[in-house]
């Protein structure tokens, strides 16, 4: 029985067809045999395809386990998917494709599973405290009451751009009222948009619920709409800055290159280099980085107090033409 994917390989580089006919079903056998053999050769190596960058986690471990259980494929009876958990999957799902930080990702997933640490969540666990709405004393601080009930609550979502009238709010929990507000404003032509006023809203609401609890400060509607408004700004200007403007001489004018890494194609090393250049001194350095197209480190390296002409010679231009030079094919150079 072969140990690894060379076992499988014939001298002159081909498949040993028997082989893997021997070793697997039809239908994998064909999909093996349909793969190209890397021209270049590598060393193998363990993956673990449940996740992008083929190591082992214990939470991608962890899943796939809970997946088989549910299958049926551990040798126990699956227990299936009930209607209600797709419907929670999609709720989930709405709430971390929201481009809103993920603290506040964080806190409307703890909202919809009922663990906000309100009055009444606390007493359930056995903490004996005076229960009552710190903002109104009028009823029972559940999460609820908190977001949508409460009189600041009414103030300010009404006062809040989306103008939001929290009476014809539906949903005796706030999952359910979450996903009312999904349903009403999640369908609109901006509906990202309109959601993330949501979240801020509603963390907003808590920032000013913990000030009155933990140091008895009381922010008044209107200053909370001050703050809602700064917090939306910030949110903001953090989303512009994930996409800089590439340098013209390097990309087409106009062009943006996203901060992120990206992977390469596939079967292809991607190097990312950059430089710098002292116009005074005249001197500069690079650096690089190589990945492969998964997302496995290659190796790095640099050179610094380089004597250079201009930044062209020492900067990430001259150091991914000579690497481009050194490595040739197979290898996608990207300067940063």
């Amino acid at each position: 029985m072969p140990l690894v994917v060379g076992d499988l390989v014939g001298v002159g580089g081909l498949w040993v067809k028997n082989m893997v006919e021997r070793c697997f079903n039809e239908e994998e056998a064909r999909i093996i045999l349909s793969m190209s053999i890397s021209k270049f050769g590598c060393p193998d190596q363990i993956m673990w395809h449940y996740t992008r960058n083929g190591m082992y986690s214990v939470k991608s471990g962890y899943k796939v386990a809970q997946d088989m259980n549910s299958n049926g494929e551990l040798g126990r009876k699956g227990v299936g998917q009930s209607s209600g958990d797709h419907v929670k999957d999609l709720i989930w799902g709405a709430i971390w494709q929201l481009k809103v930080p993920p603290k506040l990702s964080h806190f409307i997933g703890k909202g919809c599973k009922n663990i906000l640490a309100v009055r009444s969540n606390l007493q359930r666990r056995g903490i004996q405290l005076e229960i009552v709405c710190p903002h109104c004393g009028d009823d029972m601080e559940t999460q609820v009451h908190l977001f949508f009930k409460c009189s600041f609550a009414r103030v300010f979502w009404f006062g809040s751009p989306l103008q939001l009238d929290v009476v014809s709010v539906e949903g005796e929990d706030f999952l359910a009222c979450w996903n009312w507000l999904l349903k009403k404003y999640g369908v609109a032509e901006e509906g990202d948009r309109l959601m993330r006023w949501v979240v801020c809203g509603l963390w907003r609401i808590w920032k000013c619920r913990n000030s009155m609890v933990f140091e008895q400060t009381l922010v008044e509607p209107n200053v909370a709409l001050e703050l809602l408004q700064k917090h939306w700004g910030e949110i903001e200007r953090c989303e512009q800055s994930q996409v800089r403007p590439a340098r013209s001489s390097r990309l087409g004018e106009g062009e943006e290159v996203p901060v992120r890494w990206v992977k390469p194609p596939f079967r292809t090393i991607k190097l990312n280099c950059d430089g710098a250049w002292h116009k005074e001194t005249r001197r500069g350095g690079f650096g690089w980085v190589a990945q492969d197209f998964a997302g496995i480190f290659k190796g790095a390296g640099g050179m610094g107090n380089v004597c250079c002409d201009s930044d062209s010679d020492g900067g990430s231009g001259g150091g991914a033409s000579s690497f481009g030079g050194m490595c040739g094919e197979g290898l996608w150079v990207c300067s940063n």
